[in-house]
């Protein structure tokens, strides 16, 4: 269970560390926590990057953010080469 800890921001009962993935939406941001096996992550909505601190439990390893680094200005056939090699990988 999510509960407050002393500082204020959530803290996770009973668990020791949490793994969060953020990545951008058409509409905002989504976070998706997990506190490893045997758990169902939890997912949040987020109107700006800058509210995922308010649902990271302090007990957060990792957050690893999913930010595209020279998305183009005009859309490519086959998208960016970054992306093609991906699906070649």
């Amino acid at each position: 269970a999510l509960d407050r800890g002393h500082d204020g921001k959530r803290a996770m009962s009973g668990m020791r560390a949490v793994v969060a993935g953020v990545d951008g939406t058409r509409t905002g941001w989504i976070a998706v926590l997990w506190c490893g096996p045997g758990t169902a992550p939890a997912v949040h909505r987020l109107a700006a990057l800058g509210d995922a601190p308010a649902v990271l439990p302090t007990a957060t390893a990792v957050v690893a953010v999913d930010i595209p680094v020279g998305v183009p200005t005009v859309a490519v056939p086959g998208g960016r080469d970054c992306d093609q090699a991906a699906r070649r990988y």
